[in-house]
This record gives C-alpha cells, sequence and structure tokens, in this order.
C-alpha cells in the first residue's frame, strides 16, 4: 500500500521515485563492524530480482518510468536514511 501510495504521489506532483532494496549483514555486529558480510554478485542479484518483483506486481506498466531501483549495500535503516535524504516530499 505505501508503494502504490508513493508512486500516485510521484504521478500527482511530476516527481521521481527511487526504490531502494538493501543487502543485508550476513553476521553480527561486533563493535563498529559488522562481521561476516556477504557482499557477492548472487546475493545482489537475488536482491535485485525481488525489487523488480514487487514494482511488477505493484505499479501500473504506464508508472513505471516513474520509478528507479537499486539495489544498496548495508543495514535496511541506514540504506533507508541514506536514500531518503535527499528526498522531496511536498
Amino acid at each position: 500500500m505505501a508503494l502504490r501510495w508513493a508512486v500516485r504521489q510521484a504521478v500527482l506532483t511530476g516527481g521521481h521515485l527511487g526504490l531502494s532494496g538493501d543487502r543485508r549483514y550476513a553476521g553480527l555486529r561486533l563493535g563498529q563492524g559488522p562481521v561476516g558480510l556477504d557482499d557477492s554478485a548472487e546475493r545482489k542479484a537475488d536482491a535485485r530480482t525481488a525489487l523488480d518483483a514487487v514494482i511488477s506486481e505493484k505499479v501500473a506498466p504506464d508508472e513505471g518510468r516513474r520509478v528507479t531501483a537499486r539495489v544498496l549495500y548495508g543495514h535496511p535503516a541506514e540504506v533507508l536514511l541514506d536514500a531518503a535524504a535527499d528526498a522531496d516530499l511536498p
């Protein structure tokens, strides 16, 4: 439902929607950094496949041109905050 709202908002305002999928840490966080990172191409491809599936299921074909998808590496909350840093919501 949130994705549909965001797409509709982009259409109404003439904006663009950036969707970010995350590749999560494969290990525990110890100290300042994660342990056991999995930054493999296969994991990135799996994340992109999942993101593309959500887009094709939830976004109408004529609205798809307003959506840019990308897969980023990191903790989901950090990925979201970084991606939203320059967001423009009226």
